[in-house]
């Protein structure tokens, strides 16, 4: 069977490995919690893994004692307005494997989407006489928070839409 219209085009721009639910999800998500969290003045560019790249990107956890696999991330450059987003294989391979269900993928992309808006926070604190790692960890600490809350605002939305 040929593929028609989107899918054609996930194919040409080499994302047919990437699930068509999941692109979507992740889409809505950007453009949802960009609005709730007013940022829709970035532009943000979504960027998957390429088809052979089973790499996982990992961290060290400090609060943990271990590293961690990055399920996504964020690049900002705010002269221009510009963000990307990365999804690493590790989101694709949990989500396709049930081990993340969609709320999940909410709880990740909200959380990358608030670091539009600490972005600037971080930059300031990171030229204060606090170490970079006690900057970083609080920095993380109210993005999820932040995520976490546009999550909720957004689970709040959708109840109250259903009533009416």
């Amino acid at each position: 069977m040929k593929p028609k219209g989107k899918e054609k085009k996930a194919e040409a721009d080499g994302l047919a490995h990437i699930p068509k639910k999941l692109r979507e999800l992740i889409s809505e998500d950007v453009n949802k919690f960009s609005k709730i969290a007013g940022l829709t003045k970035f532009k943000v560019r979504i960027l998957y893994p390429d088809k052979d790249n089973k790499d996982n990107v990992k961290i060290d956890d400090p609060d943990r004692g271990e590293r961690s696999i990055v399920a996504a991330s964020t690049q900002i450059n705010l002269p221009y307005l510009t963000v990307d987003l990365r999804i690493y294989p590790f989101l694709v391979e949990q989500w396709e494997n049930g081990y993340f269900v969609d709320d999940d993928v909410n709880d990740i992309i909200a959380h990358e989407i608030s670091h539009i808006a600490t972005h600037r926070l971080y930059q300031l604190a990171t030229a204060s006489f606090r170490t970079e790692e006690e900057l970083h960890n609080s920095w993380e600490e109210l993005t999820t928070l932040l995520g976490r809350m546009l999550n909720t605002i957004d689970n709040l939305d959708k109840r109250l839409t259903n009533r009416e």
